[in-house]
């Protein structure tokens, strides 16, 4: 799988495709990262609000920046693979990701 994801990112991150990679990453990874800091710590208040920011913990801040970084280059691997038409080329979806991380 290592290897799997090696090439993948190789092929998303290097040629004329990689600008929009970057932005992929950049803007989505943001947006999914403030999504988790609010939903995290939502169940200590009971809903998601701005006042669930005080009961956010540091390993679940981490885990925030954990999913973020996950999602956002799945996404971008996948936008990779379709706008190359490289879906032979071992690029794992994010169907496959799931179902590796869930194997395990």
């Amino acid at each position: 799988m290592v290897r799997q994801v090696a090439t993948a990112l190789s092929l998303t991150f290097r040629g004329r495709g990689s600008g929009r990679a970057y932005v992929i990453v950049a803007t989505l990874g943001t947006g999914v990262t403030v999504l988790y800091l609010f939903m995290l710590p939502s169940p200590a208040v009971g809903g998601s609000s701005r006042v669930a920011l005080r009961y956010l913990t540091p390993s679940q801040g981490a885990a925030a920046a954990v999913l973020r970084f996950g999602f956002a280059l799945a996404v971008a691997i996948n936008a990779g693979a379709i706008a190359e038409r490289r879906h032979t080329a071992e690029a794992i979806g994010i169907g496959g990701l799931v179902a590796k991380l869930v194997a395990r």
